[in-house]
């Protein structure tokens, strides 16, 4: 997942800009003050766009806040920082720092596509720059040289830093957000299929481990066929989502689970619970699905919406398999039909000798 820039994040990459730059002009003096070349006519027009540039890339950014538009500016950064090595005499103990600090915040976030394209940048700013001040390579310096160049070769690489952490959170974030969003059905807001399946195999799974019994419901909207030919499909998906909220609301325990499995179908398994408390909330939600009182004209057991519930529960056991009780459940459910909707149809699986005391 990418990170989109904003323009909160080009304000604050602003002042860092600015910042940098103003450290360019003061190591461009102190290099050339002996000799006062600071003063020539191509370094003044060098200074006077390293002073203008970062205030042009600020107004640009914000008048287009993309990524396209704060990588050109990086890419010209690069351009300045070619000439201001010739401006520094190929000193790398003053050109360096600079070097390494914009190479480091502008590009090692962005990919090696991206750092070659720097390079490149920097290569052209170093040959434009000999035509205007030629060549002429220096290694004597102050110390009071270095204080500008490595204190924002400090100040970047901490930047650096924290960006990596700030960015590293958000996509922590998002990937944790994707997940929970992947795993809920979109309309009703509750777990979708692929959340019941993995939730099913792990309940089995800890039921089996601790030779307790899992319960599952099957639960159908009747006739919604109809009560969508009736009403029209944005009513019914109305309708759905009421029931969805429903049914999660009278299902509390945070090791219950209620999925929408299919168009009008719905599921729930309930960890540790015997078959009487499974018919017990099976009841419940029987009841106030009824309570709803969504008008339902097309229903031929019902002037409102009702459901059809199937209930199975399960020691589980070597022989046996969660499909295999996904199956009984189905089978339960097609029984409350048969046996005219609006009805609860219970089923006792086998269970193991030695069950521990359920719900």
């Amino acid at each position: 997942m990418r990170v989109r820039l904003t323009r909160s994040a080009g304000t604050f990459v602003y002042p860092m800009r600015v910042a940098g730059y103003l450290f360019v002009i003061v190591n461009v003096y102190l290099a050339r003050l002996p000799e006062r070349e600071w003063a020539d006519l191509v370094v003044w027009l060098h200074l006077m766009v390293v002073i203008v540039f970062p205030h042009i890339a600020f107004y640009l950014f914000t008048r287009h806040p993309s990524t396209k538009t704060e990588l050109y500016s990086l890419h010209f950064d690069m351009v300045l920082i070619g000439i201001t090595t010739n401006l520094l005499y190929f000193n790398p103990v003053l050109f360096l720092p600079f070097l390494i600090s914009n190479s480091s915040a502008n590009y090692a976030m962005r990919g090696p596509t991206f750092m070659f394209q720097g390079v490149i940048a920097y290569l052209c700013g170093l040959m434009l720059s000999f035509p205007l001040l030629g060549f002429e390579f220096r290694m004597t310096f102050s110390v009071y040289e270095l204080i500008p160049a490595y204190f924002y070769l400090i100040a970047v690489t901490h930047y650096v830093g924290y960006i990596s952490y700030v960015r590293g959170i958000v996509l922590i974030k998002a990937k944790k957000k994707a997940e929970v969003l992947a795993n809920l059905d979109a309309l009703t807001k509750i777990a979708n299929r692929r959340r019941f399946d993995g939730t099913l195999e792990d309940e089995w799974q800890r039921s089996y481990d601790a030779q307790e019994p899992i319960s599952m419901l099957a639960l159908d909207i009747d006739y919604f066929k109809a009560y969508n030919d009736i009403y029209g499909h944005p009513t019914g998906d109305d309708c759905l989502n009421k029931v969805a909220q429903e049914i999660a609301s009278k299902v509390t325990r945070s090791s219950d689970l209620v999925a929408r499995t299919g168009g009008e179908e719905f599921s729930i398994i309930l960890s540790n619970t015997s078959l009487e408390k499974a018919s017990d909330i099976a009841q419940t939600v029987l009841k106030a699905i009824q309570g709803l009182k969504i008008e339902h004209n097309g229903s031929k057991i019902s002037a409102v919406v009702t459901v059809s519930i199937g209930v199975v529960s399960i020691v589980p056991v070597t022989s046996f398999s969660p499909r295999g009780l996904m199956l009984a459940t189905d089978q339960a459910l097609y029984q409350a039909k048969k046996m005219g909707r609006n009805c609860i149809c219970t089923k006792k699986l086998f269970a193991a000798r030695h069950a521990k005391a359920a719900l």
